[in-house]
């Protein structure tokens, strides 16, 4: 079964959410999780991934 994420402050159901901290920034990712936001792509040749430029969604 495919996982599905939630990048919102709005719990779903069914959904993994993925915590934004704004101190942090975007989650990088943690194997002990599952999920989270490389530094580098896979891609040939490999590129720098600049999370500094993912935002979080602001409370309303």
């Amino acid at each position: 079964m495919p996982l599905s994420f939630n990048f919102t402050n709005t719990p779903k159901d069914g959904y993994v959410l993925v915590p934004y901290d704004a101190k942090r920034g975007a989650p990088l990712f943690d194997p002990s999780l599952g999920y989270g936001f490389v530094r580098r792509t896979g891609t040939m040749p490999s590129r720098d991934v600049h999370t500094d430029e993912i935002v979080g969604s602001s409370p309303r």
